[in-house]
């Protein structure tokens, strides 16, 4: 996925590139409120790698 993304999307266009996997993302517990923390965490990472660039 890296390589597909960043190398042929992106290449040589980008003076940098960062390939961010969020993972967690499957409800295996069956709980709503675990899922719900993992989203927002996902959601502030997201924001805050987004206020780097």
């Amino acid at each position: 996925m890296k390589t597909t993304m960043v190398t042929d999307r992106i290449g040589e266009r980008a003076k940098a590139s960062e390939f961010v996997v969020f993972g967690g993302s499957v409800l295996r517990d069956g709980d709503p409120d675990h899922w719900a923390a993992v989203k927002a965490g996902h959601l502030a990472r997201a924001a805050e790698l987004a206020r780097s660039l």
